[in-house]
């Protein structure tokens, strides 16, 4: 197995367990959906995470020169089929990631990372970012430190865009 850090469940919880309330579906009309039991691992993870839930609307960056910064975005986010949504003087929208001028600019460097669909993705992902001026923090490749059997292995490249905030595409493949 690929996996570097394999555990083995401790015990399961089940729907009643994580919330008595959703015994009753009265007593809480703001439950979750009542599923399958989770698993518990030694390190206190929960596992069976749909990872293809949507959890974040949009992130907005205030970046230094968005004249510079757009192109680059769009060039860089091209090949995983995000598009600009709108574009203007003092920024844009790509997606749900927002990127314009202002002050303060956004503390940092932060880390964005991006959702790929294939290995192939990830790699244009990262020639599309160096072609546009981004720098190298991390070529294509597996991550065996990010790898797990919950999250999947986890292939990924890292490109720096010109205020040194990290971008990341991530494909998890899952066997």
């Amino acid at each position: 197995m690929f996996y570097t850090n394999t555990r083995s469940p401790v015990k399961e919880i089940s729907a009643q367990e994580r919330n008595p309330l959703q015994a009753d579906p009265a007593a809480n009309p703001l439950r979750a959906p009542v599923g399958a039991a989770l698993r518990v691992y030694r390190r206190g993870v929960t596992v069976d995470w749909d990872w293809t839930r949507v959890v974040i609307d949009h992130v907005h960056i205030r970046v230094r020169d968005a004249q510079a910064s757009v192109p680059f975005y769009k060039a860089l986010l091209e090949p995983l089929g995000i598009p600009p949504i709108w574009e203007g003087e003092s920024g844009a929208q790509l997606a749900n990631l927002v990127v314009t001028d202002g002050e303060p600019t956004t503390s940092g460097p932060v880390h964005i990372a991006f959702v790929a669909e294939s290995r192939e993705q990830v790699e244009a992902f990262h020639r599309a970012g160096l072609e546009a001026g981004g720098s190298d923090n991390g070529p294509p490749g597996v991550r065996e430190q990010y790898s797990s059997p919950e999250g999947g292995r986890y292939y990924a490249a890292f490109v720096l865009d010109p205020d040194g905030n990290n971008v990341e595409a991530v494909c998890r493949e899952f066997d």
